[in-house]
């Protein structure tokens, strides 16, 4: 008896876990930890600043991957160079820098127009690429 106690208790636990991850998502309004394909494709960096330098002016986001390129522009460093993104709550979201670092980003998403806004206020124009 033992042993089926114990398995009952592990599917207990199991069972509880699948809960609190679906109560999660459903609190994070449906976007749970590194939603697949919240910004999913290619991207081009359109907007011109000066702390917007240390931005890829192209960026590729799959799955909960990125990979940022150096583009046209001269670019010797590049803060989102490859890593992983999860969204963050609302219109947040985290990204792992070159430092291995996780930042959140403010964001807005209208069509193939893509805006974040870094901790210090820079904000990042991007138009899809596809």
């Amino acid at each position: 008896m033992t042993g089926i106690a114990s398995s009952f208790g592990s599917i207990a636990v199991l069972l509880s876990l699948t809960s609190l991850g679906v109560a999660v998502m459903a609190a994070s309004g449906g976007q749970g930890p590194g939603k697949p394909g919240l910004f999913e494709g290619k991207w081009r960096k359109v907007s011109v600043s000066e702390c917007g330098k240390l931005y890829p002016d192209e960026i590729e986001f799959f799955g909960v991957r990125y990979l940022g390129r150096k583009g046209g522009s001269g670019q010797t460093y590049i803060v989102w160079d490859a890593g992983t993104y999860a969204a963050d709550g609302p219109g947040r979201v985290k990204i792992t820098t070159s430092t291995d670092e996780q930042v959140v980003y403010r964001y807005t998403l209208e069509g193939d127009s893509l805006t974040f806004t870094d901790p210090h206020g820079c904000e990042l124009r991007y138009s899809r690429s596809q």
